[in-house]
């Protein structure tokens, strides 16, 4: 009987593997990264009880360790000696699983190298002190920093307010660590460490409030779950902005890495809510998952000198850069490494790091967004304050480099006062709408205004840069509202660049095709 009940179940493996090749229950190249061994994901149907569950799990060995209270799926644990491929292939082919995969990991992305205001060349660099004459931010704005733990008690912390706190590695509510130089810490405090006290550093937004999620273990590796699990909790407890310094590593042109993580953006983007998130520190030219996805604001970093940074990823879906820093350097001639300053805790008691990374450049711009937030400007007008002021470090407008370039504090503020910065203007002549919906499915329309006779150009391009299709070859629209639809059918899913070109100018505007 044992015999039979092993060559029934080898015969079912053989199936379900055959069957993964035809259909395919695994697209090609996966796994696509590193993921945490012996486990998967997977969303059952909801009207499943705990019993059908484990019946399902049988055949596999695997057992539910874990449920996401945030998001409904689970964490199935594997016997030692098999095959995580195998177990994802035979989840999905099951009628009552809605999506099964692999547990993907992230990294944070920094680089680490000491009161201190003097040395934080990255304020000034973004106009930031003009900023704070306007706002410092505002208590009713709460931006969730998703990461590594924190030190609350630290002295330059005194007075930041927190709500919400949750740690998704220890599975409780207290994210506090003694790890020391904690990432987490040292991102947070730049975006909250308390301003004008007369100690150590300041914060770019240091009057608004922190949702603090741990996420990330004291190495700075975090699982697709628990990263998943902090977006939704961010979302379900209204943070405006979230704060991404990770990223799940590149070596080559990256892909989508799917449900628990894609469904986590996607909700907290259509839940209203501004994500910031790092392209990564892999000097790629390819923004990493998540910030490659469009609901997010892609974040890339540059030095003290404005040059982008030597680790810095790069390429179509970046939207703007930020200071991150460069520790090779020191060309203001301070002593120091030309990294961000910010606030950790050591062995040696409270102290002030330099570090340097995406992670570093992201949360001056989730606490640029949180002041927009603070002083009035929409939410669905933030990406483009942020965008149409920033000062154009690369070629004129959009590029794979700095994207719209680096961010400008105080005219980001004074967006809806003033003109934005003339290089970054769309003129008035064209407009390249947001194409809805989006994401889609398979078709989405693009909206195209015109109010004086100009030459234009529409074109689809993928994540590698690669043309996909013309929408419109370059011709001469006469003034009206124009809409071009565009069907992707026979396309993968992923992230794609819709591109309006004019003899002067580029617009682009970033879709997600999921099917």
């Amino acid at each position: 009987m044992q015999k039979y009940f092993s060559l029934l179940l080898s015969l079912l493996l053989f199936t379900i593997v055959c069957s993964a090749q035809a259909m395919p229950l695994l697209q090609s190249g996966e796994p696509y990264y590193e993921f945490a061994r012996h486990e998967v994901l997977v969303q059952f149907v909801s009207k499943l009880s705990g019993w059908d569950m484990a019946k399902l799990c049988e055949p596999v060995g695997a057992k539910i360790v874990e449920e996401s209270a945030e998001m409904g799926f689970y964490r199935a644990a594997l016997p030692e000696d098999f095959d995580e491929a195998r177990a994802v292939a035979y989840f999905r082919s099951l009628p009552d699983v809605e999506w099964a995969n692999f547990n993907y990991l992230a990294h944070v992305c920094y680089t680490p190298n000491d009161p201190l205001y003097a040395y934080q060349w990255h304020y000034p660099r973004m106009n930031l002190p003009q900023a704070w004459d306007l706002t410092r931010g505002n208590p009713n704005i709460m931006v969730a920093v998703c990461d590594m733990g924190y030190q609350f008690n630290h002295e330059d912390w005194a007075g930041v307010q927190t709500i919400n706190p949750r740690d998704f590695i220890q599975n409780d509510y207290d994210p506090t660590t003694n790890v020391a130089d904690s990432h987490g810490e040292h991102v947070a405090g730049t975006i909250f460490a308390a301003t004008n006290n007369n100690l150590g550093v300041a914060g770019v937004a240091p009057l608004c409030k922190l949702i603090p999620i741990r996420c990330m273990d004291d190495s700075g590796t975090g699982t697709m779950m628990q990263i998943s699990n902090a977006i939704a909790w961010a979302y379900q407890h209204d943070a405006h902005v979230i704060n991404l310094s990770l990223s799940i590593r590149v070596t080559g042109p990256p892909s989508d890495p799917g449900p628990p993580l894609s469904t986590a953006i996607n909700n907290a983007y259509n839940a209203g809510t501004i994500i910031c998130a790092a392209s990564g520190n892999d000097y790629q030219p390819y923004v990493a998952f998540p910030a490659a996805y469009t609901q997010c604001i892609a974040i890339g970093a540059t030095g003290y000198n404005d040059m982008i940074a030597p680790y810095s990823n790069t390429g179509g879906m970046l939207d703007i850069v930020a200071p991150g820093g460069n520790m090779a350097q020191d060309l203001n001639s301070d002593g120091y490494g030309d990294g961000v300053l910010s606030t950790v805790r050591e062995s040696t008691g409270d102290v002030y790091v330099f570090f340097h990374g995406t992670s570093m450049a992201t949360p001056h711009v989730a606490g640029l967004a949180a002041l927009l937030l603070s002083y009035g400007i929409q939410a669905n007008q933030v990406r483009q304050a942020l965008q149409q002021t920033a000062v154009d470090l690369g070629t004129t407008g959009l590029d794979n480099i700095y994207g719209w370039g680096r961010v400008n504090a105080y005219a980001a503020l004074r967006y809806l006062n003033s003109e934005p910065h003339q290089t970054h203007i769309v003129p008035r002549s064209v407009k390249l709408s947001p194409p809805y919906p989006n994401p889609f499915n398979s078709s989405t329309i693009i909206p195209l205004e015109i109010s004086a006779t100009t030459r234009v150009e529409l074109t689809v391009y993928n994540i590698l840069a690669q043309k996909v299709t013309t929408l419109l070859p370059s011709q001469n629209l006469e003034p009206g509202s124009y809409t071009y639809l565009w069907n992707a059918q026979d396309l993968p899913s992923g992230v794609y660049l819709i591109k309006l070109s004019t003899a002067s100018f580029e617009q682009s505007q970033k879709v997600l095709l999921i099917k």
